[in-house]
This record gives structure tokens, C-alpha cells and sequence, in this order.
């Protein structure tokens, strides 16, 4: 209900039209749901684009305070899996979350890097530690009691 959030980290100024995020169903690898970036998406000059999840009252207003684009989504609980795709459909990373994953998504894509991170409770985020990507969420990614929208 307009508290959820997911950040990309990158270059500022760099155009990320048309890259989308893809919601995996850990159960089965199956694509719930997607948010597409819509024309004209730039990364901001901190390198943090904020995707904030719109109230369920309202397409166009969210909880989130500093957010680029609000869109509805609601990923599941876990174990599920994230993936960012550019626009050419390349993946460009995935968050897997939870345990007893399928290692590919039914689009072919890998669901987790290395090992998945640990699932999370409600109210409860994943973050990526600053400046790491050693391609292992379980190391990548730790639990962030307050959940900090973009603030890396």
C-alpha cells in the first residue's frame, strides 16, 4: 500500500529507458509481474533510482518520499527472485531471496547470483552493501531493519 520500494544503482545521467525489473515466482521460476521504465528514464545525478510502489487509493501517489517513478507492484513473500533487465533484454542483475530457488527463471535467466540471500520479514529490506558486488547475494545483499529509499 505505497511503502514498497527498489532501488538501482548506476552511472548518473545514464538513459535506463525501457530497462525492466521482473518479479520471479521462487516456487516454479515463473515472471509475476514487471515494471517497465518508461521513455526518457534517466539515472539520477546521486546514481539511485527509486522505484516506489503507488498507495493501493492511487496510481499516482506513494509513501515513499524521495521516488523517480511509482508504479504498482507487490512482489510475494519469499523465497522469490528479482531480475533487472536492460533494453535489450540483457540481464543485468538478479536478487534471489530464500531458500530452494529454481537457478533459472522460465525466461532462461539466472535467478540469484551465487548463493541466495537470506529472506526477510515484512517491513524488513534487502540492500546491497555499498560498492559490493562480488556476484554472490548471499554476500552482496544483508538485512536493513529500516528500510532507508535512496540512501545507499
Amino acid at each position: 500500500d505505497g511503502n514498497l520500494f527498489i532501488e538501482l544503482f548506476g552511472d548518473s545521467d545514464s538513459d535506463i529507458t525501457d530497462y525492466e525489473v521482473l518479479f520471479i515466482n521462487g516456487a516454479d521460476g515463473k515472471v509475476t509481474a514487471r515494471i517497465k521504465l518508461p521513455k526518457n528514464s534517466i539515472m539520477p545525478e546521486d546514481g539511485i533510482f527509486v522505484i516506489a510502489d503507488s498507495k493501493t487509493s492511487s496510481s499516482t501517489t506513494t509513501n515513499i518520499i524521495e521516488s523517480d517513478l511509482i508504479d504498482n507492484f507487490d512482489p510475494q513473500n519469499g523465497p522469490d527472485c528479482v531480475q533487472l533487465l536492460d533494453n535489450s533484454g540483457e540481464l543485468l542483475d538478479s536478487l534471489g531471496y530464500g531458500d530452494g530457488l529454481p537457478e533459472v527463471a522460465e525466461n532462461g535467466l539466472e535467478c540469484f547470483e551465487g548463493q541466495p540471500a537470506l529472506d526477510v520479514p515484512a517491513g524488513v529490506s534487502l540492500t546491497r552493501t555499498q560498492g559490493i558486488d562480488t556476484d554472490n547475494n548471499s554476500v552482496d545483499f544483508i538485512s536493513q531493519d529500516t528500510p532507508t529509499p535512496g540512501l545507499i
